[in-house]
């Protein structure tokens, strides 16, 4: 009977919990520490786009999409671009590693630029993911950038690093410019004091 009390209670505390929060501002987290589930409210997080919560990430990334159609992005991609400044959304400078050049063909040929390296590949703009470009590499490409460090390195973990695909947020882009975000992990050691930054890439167009 007092089991059975406990059971009623606590669905009753649920209850009233849901019933007075907007639906939309409820998480429920399950990770290794809250098998069951963890019920966190979007309002009670950090939505500061320099010190962001980890559970809105998703959300903000929608917002921050730009809103024009594939076929608008797609005319206005195409072309050859220079970067021009990397900054956090508050303005302050990061040292987060950027490619010095794009280019995008109108056969959705791609190429990227840093250190008079070039990797080249193709660009993909799915109908499905308006914002995002995906970019397919024609070779394996690595983290580590230092060669000797990549000799040094057992082959099946260096493997496992590789990756051949690679996604570019846009925010925005007109004749003139081309914004890309990209959200840094801070903290990541410490699963309860993790957050992202905003790092905004803009890129000039250079042809």
């Amino acid at each position: 009977m007092k089991q059975k009390f406990i059971v009623l209670l606590t669905f009753f505390n649920v209850f009233v919990f849901f019933g007075q929060t907007d639906p939309e501002d409820i998480i429920v987290v399950y990770d290794s520490l809250n098998p069951n589930g963890k019920v966190i409210l979007k309002s009670n997080l950090s939505s500061n786009l320099d010190s962001l919560s980890p559970h809105l990430v998703d959300d903000m990334r929608k917002e921050l999409f730009i809103k024009k159609d594939s076929a608008t992005i797609s005319k206005l991609l195409v072309g050859k671009w220079k970067i021009k400044s990397v900054k956090r959304i508050n303005g302050d400078s990061t040292n987060l590693i950027v490619q010095d050049s794009l280019v995008f063909g109108a056969d959705h040929y791609y190429s990227q630029s840093s250190d008079g390296k070039t990797v080249e590949g193709k660009w993909i703009l799915k109908t499905n993911m308006i914002g995002n470009v995906t970019i397919q590499y024609n070779e394996k490409q690595y983290p580590v950038l230092d060669e000797n460090i990549i000799k040094a390195l057992p082959k099946d973990y260096l493997e496992s690093l590789s990756y051949d695909s690679n996604i570019l947020s846009i925010t925005e882009l007109n004749e003139e410019y081309l914004i890309l975000t990209t959200f840094l992990l801070e903290n990541a050691h410490d699963f309860d004091t993790m957050f992202y930054r905003l790092v905004l890439k803009t890129y000039a167009r250079a042809d």
